[in-house]
């Protein structure tokens, strides 16, 4: 899993054992999902909120090269164990050391980029995408997508794993604005030895929400993959809602919307 704004203090980057137990890898499925969303790019794509580079040492079989980031030192170092073709580092999403350099894809998995709860943190971080992959390159972000995030209050998702549970659980809205709505949530994992939680705000992007958002940025062809069809608006169960997948391409110009308009 990769939530890259954990604080490096956060109890689940305390016990990564804890954490590596409790996620399985990702299925074949999965995996050839994002690599077809990728698709043959060439060069190197980026990950941010890497994780353990779980996906990303699936998604080396694929050809792709990718360059991680994630803010747990010890996360980075598993990632870069795991996929000896990758480049990890240990970094912030919204301080990234790495200069704008044509990579030729970006993707972040698994709720990462949600974790920037704060307007001026999205736009930073898309812009900045924007200027680093290459003319038509793309950007694919799996988030929680809903029309109304409100129907997220009180859903929660389980499961069972070798002797233990994981929980993640959707709380009360905290706030909302132009992109969705800011969600309390949180994250238990429990073995008979151990218990790690974390408690954090998560960000629940609406379809025209995050679309503003790309193409301000610099983004188009802006497209939607979930349970249901998101772009004519049809409702759907809340739990449905809770991990979405965005893909959109760096338009050619970063000049040419100026211009037009």
């Amino acid at each position: 899993m990769s939530n890259s704004f954990l604080p490096p203090s956060s109890p689940l980057y305390e016990a990564p054992d804890l954490y590596a137990r409790a996620f399985e890898p990702p299925d074949p499925g999965q995996a050839g999902f994002f690599a077809t969303l990728l698709g043959s790019p060439g060069g190197r794509v980026l990950s941010l909120g890497c994780g353990e580079g779980r996906l990303e040492e699936t998604l080396a079989r694929h050809g792709l090269r990718f360059v991680g980031i994630d803010a747990s030192v010890a996360m980075a170092a598993r990632a870069a164990r795991r996929d000896p073709f990758g480049l990890y580092v240990a970094a912030r999403m919204e301080a990234l050391p790495l200069a704008p350099a044509g990579y030729a894809g970006a993707l972040s998995a698994l709720l990462s980029f949600a974790y920037l709860t704060q307007r001026a943190q999205q736009e930073a971080v898309l812009r900045w995408l924007a200027v680093a992959l290459m003319p038509g390159a793309p950007l694919v972000l799996e988030i929680p997508l809903a029309w109304r995030p409100r129907r997220l209050q009180g859903i929660s998702e389980r499961h069972e794993f070798g002797g233990g549970e994981y929980a993640f659980h959707y709380f009360d809205v905290l706030e909302e604005n132009d992109s969705g709505a800011v969600l309390a949530t949180a994250m238990r994992i429990a073995t008979p030895e151990a218990v790690a939680e974390r408690h954090a705000p998560l960000m629940v992007f609406t379809p025209p929400g995050i679309r503003e958002l790309l193409e301000a940025a610099g983004f188009e062809g802006v497209r939607f993959h979930a349970p249901y069809d998101l772009e004519s608006g049809t409702e759907s169960p809340p739990r449905d809602c809770l991990r979405g997948v965005v893909v959109a391409q760096r338009r050619e110009s970063l000049q040419r919307r100026g211009k037009d308009e």
